[in-house]
Formats: structure tokens, sequence, C-alpha cells
């Protein structure tokens, strides 16, 4: 029996309501199934909240993602930072210019003019400390295991004799003169009395070993006193010996401070040219360099120290300078193997040597470029160093940064071949390399200010540690303070940094440890 169907439901129709003033040509439906049923025809208007901070907290959330990241690139924030920042101690030295440091291992020591004071690694706790007769005028850059040299003043006084003007006497000429006038504007860098004695000092205890006599004897009238010491003094142990720079003279101690032997001038054959640097070499020998000034050559030796003969001298020409330029930088020794010295040329295009043209350096000076030479004085290759930045010389390499005022970078360069193994940019005002630890190249960065960092705080000073292989930089501090860096020395050992503190104005100098 067939099942009849049921009947179609009966249309209904929507039922009409009032409208109210204002509503006209608006119709509006009661149908419970009507698709706008229980909707504010407004859409958003009741859901404002909603609508506006949503999508505002979606942008706000990209806004920080950004900023983090950019924040832990840049150093801003150390999530884990290997140095915490943080002084574990620090200790005043004696009053006085900053003379050096030495970190023998077992002991830190800050020597000024007053003298020398030895602290602990550990705590800061002095150990002792040295207050000569005579102030401390130059100090060793390294030491020889336990045993340290160090310059005082000695009794060899400068009085200042101006030359006459060549109207008030004709016997005075006009380059006379102008040599008297370029040395009054040397008066700062001229030490006062001689710095000339040499003493060995014991670093575990503080005990001289032994004083030389004044090793620039007294009889020097004022003129040879003030151009000797105008160029500064040096004092380096080098194996059984240790060798003297007198300002523009050298002469060679024994370990019971007699002298071995001296030599006035540093020229190659023929020329007699005052010392301007000393760098040791190995246990055996000292490269010299030379410098006649101002248009005249570059000269450099190879000295065995025991005989104080010249296993090798050869001079490099420098070319005349600028028609503006009436005096050069001194020339310094920035390696010793292979040979690498630091040229002013007074001018910026430097001449051929052997046929090859240094070239164009890869900014940097073209005033002063660092040379590689051979022992037999050809050159090797011209590297483009930036003026007078620290660098560090570590297994044949040479680490330095460029000197430019917001963006800069650590560099690598093979001192066989001048290449460039790597370049690493740095976004920051004044770096410098300062010390090489396990394979890491530590870095101080000295921060950024806001017209070099448009949009963005200012940072200050931190640590990174970059990668001698590589180049790679990795940040390891927090941002620390320009008083956490050192200003040209620091020692990186043990998971903590050794600042050597320079005394500046009325702020003593001293050591001070970060971990």
């Amino acid at each position: 029996m067939a099942v009849p169907e049921p009947p179609l439901p009966r249309a209904q129709s929507p039922v009409s309501v009032p409208l109210a003033p204002g509503d006209v040509g608006r119709p509006v439906s009661t149908r419970a199934d009507s698709p706008r049923a229980g909707v504010n025809p407004g859409g958003c208007r009741r859901r404002t909240i909603g609508c506006v901070l949503v999508p505002a907290a979606v942008v706000l959330a990209v806004i920080l993602v950004i900023a983090t990241v950019s924040a832990l690139r840049s150093g801003r924030i150390v999530p884990f930072p290997e140095l915490r920042g943080e002084s574990l101690w620090a200790s005043e030295g004696l009053p006085g210019d900053t003379r050096g440091g030495w970190d023998t291992g077992e002991t830190l020591v800050y020597g000024s003019d007053g003298g020398l004071v030895a602290f602990s690694p550990e705590d800061g706790d002095e150990r002792w400390r040295m207050e000569p007769d005579s102030p401390v005028c130059a100090m060793s850059e390294d030491t020889a295991g336990d045993v340290g040299v160090l310059l005082l003043e000695g009794n060899t006084a400068r009085e200042d004799v101006p030359t006459p003007a060549p109207e008030d006497d004709p016997d005075v000429t006009p380059e006379a003169a102008a040599e008297d006038e370029a040395r009054s504007d040397d008066e700062d860098e001229a030490s006062g009395m001689s710095c000339d004695v040499a003493v060995a000092v014991d670093t575990t205890t503080g005990q001289e070993l032994w004083r030389s006599d004044p090793l620039a004897q007294t009889d020097l009238d004022t003129v040879d006193a003030y151009l000797l010491f105008s160029r500064g003094s040096q004092i380096e142990p080098v194996g059984e010996h240790v060798v003297v720079r007198l300002g523009g003279r050298m002469v060679a101690l024994d370990h019971d401070g007699e002298e071995v032997w001296r030599d006035d001038g540093v020229g190659a054959p023929d020329t007699d040219c005052p010392a301007t640097d000393l760098l040791p070499r190995d246990d055996s020998s000292v490269v010299l360099a030379g410098d006649c000034g101002i248009d005249e050559p570059v000269t450099v030796r190879v000295v065995d120290v025991a005989a104080g003969e010249s296993a090798t001298a050869f001079e490099f020409d420098r070319g005349e300078s600028q028609p503006n330029k009436d005096r050069v930088a001194g020339t310094s020794l920035v390696a010793a193997d292979p040979i690498h010295v630091r040229v002013d040329f007074g001018h910026a295009d430097p001449p051929p040597r052997g046929g090859e043209l240094l070239g164009e350096p890869e900014g940097g000076s073209l005033w002063v470029r660092t040379i590689g030479f051979d022992d037999d004085g050809s050159v090797r290759h011209a590297l483009p160093l930036h003026g007078e930045t620290p660098s560090v010389v570590e297994n044949g390499r040479i680490y330095s940064t460029t000197d430019n005022s917001c963006a800069n970078e650590v560099r690598a360069y093979d001192l066989a071949t001048g290449e460039r193994e790597w370049a690493t940019e740095i976004r920051d005002m004044n770096p410098r390399v300062m010390d090489v630890d396990d394979g890491r190249l530590l870095v101080t960065r000295e921060g950024l200010r806001w017209d070099c960092a448009l949009f963005k705080p200012d940072r200050d000073a931190q640590y990174s540690a970059v990668d001698i292989d590589t180049g790679q930089e990795e940040i390891i501090s927090p941002q620390v303070g320009t008083g956490f860096i050192g200003d040209f020395t620091a020692w990186w050992r043990d998971g903590r940094v050794y600042v050597l503190r320079e005394h500046i104005h009325d702020v003593a100098g001293g050591i001070a440890a970060v971990e």
C-alpha cells in the first residue's frame, strides 16, 4: 500500500513591521532563518576593539620580532654573554704617566713614572712595588721569563739653547734656524732628562737585579742631548742580551748590565741615519729601522745582538715630499719576519721600487704605508693598514682595523704574501684589536652614537671575539662602558680580560680585571 507524501509546507510571508522614521526603503525581515537575523547592520561597529586591536597587535608583534633580531645582531642584546662585563677588581698604580705593563702569567705589572706595582691576577692584591730614585721613562714590551727590563731617567740634562735668527747672526743659516724651530715644535715630545739608565727587575719579587751606568755618557752638548732623546728610548730583552735604543743610538748589554757594543747610527752602508725603532726578531737578532728625515731614505738593518754586526742592511727611497710638507713621522717597525715597515712618505704617490709600484691602498692613508720587505731590500707588497691603529701580529698574520667614522672592518693579512685573508664588517666607531687567545681575536668596540645609528639608541662599548681563521665575529659581552676597555693594551686569558688603564688627567692608571 502506497504511503501518501506529506503536504508541501505553506509558504510563509514575511511579517511587516512598522518602519521607523529614516527607515524608509530599508525593509527589515523578522524571520528567524534570515541570514541577517541578530546581525548589526553596521558590521564592526559593535566589535570595534576586535577589528582594530587584533591587526594592530599583529603589526606590533612583527615590529618587536624585527627589533629583537636587530638588537641581537647588533649586540644591544646579548642573552648568554661569555663575559658578564663586570669588574672583578681594579687596582691603581703609582702616580705619573703610564709607561707600560707586563703579564707574566703569574703576575700583572703596571708601570708609570713613579715606578712599578705588581698585582695578583686572581684578586688584584698588591704583591710588590718598586719605587726607584729616578722616574721610569720606558719599559720593555715583553719579559724574558721572570725578568723585565726598563729605563730610568739619567743625569744628562737637556737645556734649550735657541739658535739666533739669521738677521741677528750672519753665521746662522736659514736652514739652521728652521731646524731649531722644528725642534721647538717637538719640545713636548722630548724628555727633560736623558732616558738612559737600564734596570733589570725580578717580576716575582720586584727586586732590582742590576743597573747600568748612564748609557748616553755625560759628554753630550745640549743640542746633541735634545736630538738624541726627542726620539724617545726603547729597551727589549733579546736572548742573552738587552738591546737599548737611546733616541738615535743603539747599545747592547749582557744580562749583568755590562755594555757589549754601541752604534751611533743604523744606516745602510754610506749612510748614518738615527735609529727610530727596534723589534726583536728571535733570540739572537733584532731589526732596526733608521730614518734620516723628510726627503731622505729609510734604512733597515738586521743585527746580530751578540756581535753588533749587520746580517743584512738596505735602504728605501721615500721620494721627495710635497712642497707644503716640512716634516714626516718617524719610521716604525710593524713586524720583524718578514720585515714590515710603516713609512711616512711625505706625499701621496710612493715611487716605484724594483719595477713594481706599491699600488693604490685599499683604504687608509695615502701618505703612510706599511711595506713588506725581503731581507735583501726587495719589496714584497704594501699593506693597506690604517694610520696608527693598533695591530696584532701572531703566527705569520697581522690583524688590524680600519679607522672610519661609523662603519669599520677587522682584517687579517698574510705577512708572507700580503693577501687579505678575510675582512669582517663592524658597525662601530672605533674598534681595536687587542689580543689573541685560543684561536680567537679579542676586539674592543667603543659603540655608536646617534649620528651613526639613525633612529636607533646609542650603543655603549663592549667586547667581541673574531675567529682568526674564518673572521666570524661573536659579541661576547653586554654593553660595559668605555671604562672597562683598554686603549691600547689588554690581556685575554682564562675567561678574563685584564685591562691596562692609562693615566689620564686626574684619573690614576692601573690594571682592572673584567669577567
